[in-house]
């Protein structure tokens, strides 16, 4: 009897032993296997400030925005199609952060990113901004192609990328670097013909206090064949609501706006 019970807890031991020693891996294995969004989360939670978060929440806000974005947009597209093996959000991350580093070429800031593109602890505070425009940019752009609609921006959209965005950006950018972004009110109008809004209205920007800092406008002429590209700045010392740019494009008589194909 002595032997035996000598044997069960020989037994008991090994198990308990055996338990410590597999534990670890498979609560590993768990956090392995969760879904890449709610590790995003997860981190944010750990750390209570995270760049990265802040990133990867302005895409999920936004990600159908974006979607739209990307098919309307080459450099977008062609950046997220390197990153089909990822996640959606995860996939946007990393081609924003590969248009930020060639931004970041031009303004002399490269040194704020690493040399490769994986996500987790290469982005600095430093490049946080550069990358966050790089969003907040692609939003503003996608408000615009939806604003011109299928018809228009087969008509005009190459026109306003090379000859008008260009000259926008840097404004906007400034802007963008005051305030910083929360969120934005599209040209969406219920009611009006195709459902985009037919005055000027394309896209209001909001800072992190909710306060609207920027609005951005379009004005057609009345025969539809000139368009003026121009924003309004709402803390401007020369005045509130102050009138930005007249950028002008003359093209062929375009239809209503949001006009489908």
């Amino acid at each position: 009897m002595k032997q035996v019970l000598m044997k069960i807890s020989a037994l008991t031991a090994f198990i308990l032993t055996l338990t410590v020693l597999v534990s670890p891996f498979s609560v590993s294995a768990t956090i392995q296997t969760e879904e890449p969004s709610k590790i995003y989360k997860q981190d944010q939670n750990d750390s209570g400030t995270s760049e990265e978060y802040e990133a990867i929440a302005l895409i999920r806000e936004n990600l159908a925005l974006l979607e739209e974005a990307a098919l309307l947009d080459d450099e977008l597209n062609q950046a997220l199609s390197r990153y089909n093996s990822q996640d959606r959000e995860k996939a946007f991350l990393m081609a924003f952060q590969e248009i930020s580093q060639k931004n970041a070429i031009q303004s002399n800031q490269l040194q704020f990113f690493s040399n490769d593109l994986q996500i987790q602890g290469d982005i600095t505070p430093q490049a946080i901004p550069i990358l966050i425009w790089a969003i907040v940019a692609a939003i503003i752009k996608a408000a615009i192609k939806k604003k011109m609609g299928p018809k228009i921006v087969k008509l005009i959209g190459d026109q306003f990328d090379t000859q008008i965005w260009p000259k926008m950006e840097p404004g906007l950018k400034k802007q963008f670097d005051r305030h910083g972004y929360k969120g934005s009110k599209g040209p969406e109008s219920s009611g009006s013909p195709n459902n985009i809004s037919q005055g000027q209205h394309i896209i209001d920007l909001y800072d992190r206090n909710d306060r609207l800092y920027v609005k951005i406008h379009v004005n057609k002429n009345q025969s539809g064949n000139s368009t003026s590209w121009h924003w309004h700045e709402m803390d401007n010392p020369k005045g509130s609501d102050w009138h930005v740019g007249n950028f002008e494009l003359k093209h062929n008589t375009l239809p209503k706006w949001g006009a489908p194909d």
